[in-house]
């Protein structure tokens, strides 16, 4: 797979962030069926409520938090909240995606707790 030039993350980057929690949250939808997870919206207060999306495929389960994607900085408070959740259901995994940048202290938080960050 060729890696993307500079400019067209930079393009895609510019789009998804021109994008609507709605229209946003329904692109994950569909890259995630494509990449055949089951998935299951949370609701705001589910066992935490820090994770948008619960996935599922070959019996693991991960966890998805999206819906501040668009903040300029993201701390350390978020992840706890979604790691937190994570332990509460039992989950294999926890992703954060986001376009802004990450603190350190977050950044820290994330390889400490061995999880994702989708940037």
């Amino acid at each position: 797979m060729d890696t993307p030039s500079a400019a067209a993350v930079a393009a895609e980057t510019a789009r998804v962030a021109g994008l609507s929690w709605r229209e946003f949250s329904a692109e994950l939808d569909a890259k995630f069926a494509r990449q055949g997870y089951s998935m299951m919206r949370l609701g705001t207060n589910a066992s935490g409520g820090a994770a948008d999306f619960r996935l599922e495929k070959a019996g693991q389960v991960t966890l998805v938090a999206a819906k501040r994607y668009k903040a300029a900085t993201h701390g350390v408070e978020p992840l706890e909240a979604l790691v937190a959740q994570k332990e509460a259901l039992g989950a294999d995994f926890a992703v954060y995606v986001c376009l802004g940048s990450v603190s350190p202290q977050a950044a820290k938080f994330a390889k400490d707790k061995a999880f994702q960050l989708g940037l």
